[in-house]
Order: structure tokens, then sequence, then C-alpha cells
């Protein structure tokens, strides 16, 4: 039986729902995520629960991703730990930047420069750029992530002189012994 005290204080914090759903997006959902852009919802899926989710609580649109990819975004979220760190990277080396827009999802690497467009529509895997076939999307959607990141006042990534991703990254100490793992 539990006693008042540690029930009054159990209802007072928050619950939180995290998905992260393979391939999906601002525009995966019938959640309209930004109110100012028309695209942030799907006009073709319904997603009814997620909706009733978004009215009964909050709904948080403007975060960081540790990747523009899904695979290596999930595994640090499970390990605390970096892609760069993991070597989970895929093909997108170093820090990049992603807009996802209605069906289209471009991708800024930093380190090459490289811009990769992708409709996850029609390719959700991300196996096919398009970015040679669409320049004019290309620069639509690089010129909204630049405008975004600008409005955010997003610090930007710099050429790190002394990467070299073939070799792996030293794991950093941390925690000083905290939380029963101790320094290596």
């Amino acid at each position: 039986m539990l006693s008042a005290p540690l029930l009054a204080a159990t209802a007072q914090r928050p619950n939180f729902v995290f998905i992260l759903g393979e391939g999906h997006g601002w525009s995966s959902t019938s959640v309209r995520m930004d109110d100012a852009v028309a695209e942030s919802k799907s006009s073709f899926v319904r997603t009814p629960n997620f909706e009733k989710l978004a009215q009964a609580g909050m709904r948080f649109a403007n975060f960081y991703a540790p990747s523009p990819r899904c695979t290596p975004s999930r595994v640090t979220y499970f390990t605390g730990k970096s892609p760069a760190q993991l070597h989970t990277a895929q093909h997108a080396i170093g820090p990049a930047s992603a807009i996802l827009l209605g069906d289209f999802k471009l991708i800024r690497v930093y380190e090459t420069g490289a811009l990769e467009l992708f409709n996850i529509a029609k390719d959700p895997g991300e196996r096919r750029d398009l970015a040679q076939q669409m320049p004019d999307k290309v620069k639509e959607l690089d010129q909204r992530l630049t405008d975004y990141l600008t409005s955010v006042n997003a610090q930007m990534p710099t050429k790190n002189p002394n990467c070299d991703p073939s070799k792996p990254t030293a794991e950093p100490k941390r925690g000083k012994g905290k939380g029963g793992k101790k320094n290596r």
C-alpha cells in the first residue's frame, strides 16, 4: 500500500513518451508539429492516437538529433555516446544538419560540404540521392535550413583539421566514478 505523500509526489512527476520511428519525420503523422508550417503534418497519414497524445500533453517540435539518420540517433539515445564515438555515422561523416519538409529530406554534411536530397515517401531507406536531379529543391531546402538555424541562433560546427574518420575515437573519461562506473 502506498502512502499519501508518495502518491502525491508521484502524481506531480511528468511522464514522457519518446517516439522514434524509422524514416519518420515532421510530416509522418497527422499532428501539426509547427503551427506556422502547414507541411509539418501529413496530408494523408492519419494517426489519431498521436493526435490524442498531442492534445493532452506537450509537443516538442524543436530539438537536437545527434545524426540526420535514424540508426546513429537511436544508438545515441540508448548508449549516451555520440555516433562518432560508436562509428555509426553511416555514409554521412561528421557533423550534419537535416531538414524534412513534405516528402523531402535534405542533409547538410559539414565536414565535406555535401548536400544530400532524398524523397522519403518513395525512398524511405535514403539510398537514392536526388541532389543532382533536383537542384532547385536542394536550394529551397538548404535556404530553409539556414533560415531555421539562424532563427534559433544555432552554433554552427567548424571543420576539425585533426579529424580522421578512419581512426577510432578515444572514449572520454566521464563521471569520475559516479553511477557505479569507474574510469578506465
